[in-house]
């Protein structure tokens, strides 16, 4: 990775190739204007079409958080594949589903990418598709037509017993964990939302029971909720069982923009401890 400076708490001294056990996923949460000071750093791993992306956006404020959340999927990514980021390249999957070039993809590297707001998540895995997504909670008078439009019956049957605050969190835990498992297929929309069916209700674990047009992918696929902090709703979705999901973050800061060393939670069999 000759040429390019990391941050101190340089992230290659921490994670690399083989550092993820099995099915082990690894979740990166990143505070998107903490990394202000580091915008210039991470510009300069952009792509010409992910700069001009970049430049689309009409305020500041969002060209700014685009350039911190990809600039910090590709320091990342580089961490786990020992390479210089501004040298990683994407192709898109059959459907648009981003994946890294083959010629740099040693160990089989899968990643998701989903920010809301000031916050973003990246997920990485070895070798099995995931998708992570995550929402700002907000009120919003068209969540019940949204609902009635992306919701199972089943689904929209039990996000009706519930009103006020309770109803806005439990619609973005059911939307995210539908638009977790839709990335993880990386078909998107391209497969009706309201076509299949998550738990979604407090207290029950996250997990899709019911998929009308492909049956034998509820077997297939775990959801986990995600230990966001208070305001956001996240979950995640993972191809197979078995799967031990590490929680970690990004810590960014003007003069730092170091990694953790120690912040992490392990969820293992849809429980949370902090190790």
């Amino acid at each position: 990775m000759s040429g390019y400076s990391f941050p101190p708490g340089n992230p290659c001294g921490l994670f690399g190739k083989g550092m993820m056990d099995g099915r082990e996923v690894h979740v990166w949460e990143c505070c998107l204007t903490a990394g202000e000071g580091g915008s210039s750093r991470l510009q300069d791993t952009l792509s010409k079409d992910e700069k001009r992306r970049a430049c689309r956006f009409h305020f500041e404020r969002d060209r700014r958080c685009y350039t911190v959340a990809h600039g910090m999927l590709k320091e990342i990514l580089a961490s786990y594949l020992d390479k210089d980021p501004r040298c990683l390249q994407f192709s898109p999957g059959s459907f648009g589903k981003p994946y890294l070039a083959a010629s740099l993809n040693d160990p089989d590297i899968r990643f998701s990418l989903s920010r809301s707001q000031d916050l973003a998540l990246v997920a990485i895995a070895d070798g099995m598709e995931i998708g992570v997504d995550l929402e700002c909670i907000e009120p919003n008078p068209v969540v019940s037509e949204i609902a009635r439009r992306y919701f199972s019956a089943k689904e929209n049957a039990s996000l009706s017993t519930l009103f006020g605050s309770a109803y806005i969190e439990t619609f973005f835990r059911c939307w995210t964990r539908k638009e977790a498992f839709l990335k993880g297929k990386g078909i998107g929309l391209l497969q009706d939302p309201a076509g299949f069916e998550v738990s979604l209700l407090p207290g029950e674990p996250a997990a899709l029971l019911d998929c009308s047009a492909s049956p034998a992918e509820v077997k297939s696929w775990e959801l986990f909720d995600l230990p966001v902090i208070p305001g956001y709703s996240a979950s995640l979705a993972v191809q197979g069982h078995g799967s031990r999901i590490v929680y970690r973050k990004w810590v960014g800061g003007r003069k730092t923009m170091g990694y953790p060393k120690t912040t992490q939670t392990v969820l293992e069999d849809l429980s949370c401890r902090t190790e």
